[in-house]
């Protein structure tokens, strides 16, 4: 199988044609929309319900980091400092579960 894939690398990257394998649209044709509802509920395309939940949840807490910095800004607070490296940390953290679901998703 691995053999097969870079077969077909090399002869895309050579110029040559690609062939038409099992499951290409040009064989198949267009999907239907009730196989793209299914490919979909099954999580090929998109995701979950509790995905959705989790990213708005992740949302507002920057959000209201931002807020708080901001308004730590203006009053010249004490804790701004504080508030500013804890934006930043969460963050880079954030960033980092994203990168890791994206690597070990493959």
């Amino acid at each position: 199988m691995e053999k097969d894939v870079n077969k077909e690398m090399d002869e895309n990257v050579n110029g040559t044609e690609q062939e038409t394998g099992p499951g290409t649209e040009q064989e198949t044709g267009p999907k239907t929309e009730l196989e793209t509802e299914t490919m979909t509920e099954a999580g090929g395309a998109s995701h979950g319900k509790a995905a959705r939940v989790f990213a708005v949840i992740g949302l507002l807490i920057m959000a209201v980091l931002v807020v708080w910095f901001l308004i730590c800004l203006v009053t010249g607070s004490d804790q701004t400092l504080a508030v500013m490296v804890t934006l930043i940390l969460y963050s880079v953290i954030l960033y980092l579960f994203l990168w890791l679901r994206k690597v070990f998703s493959k």
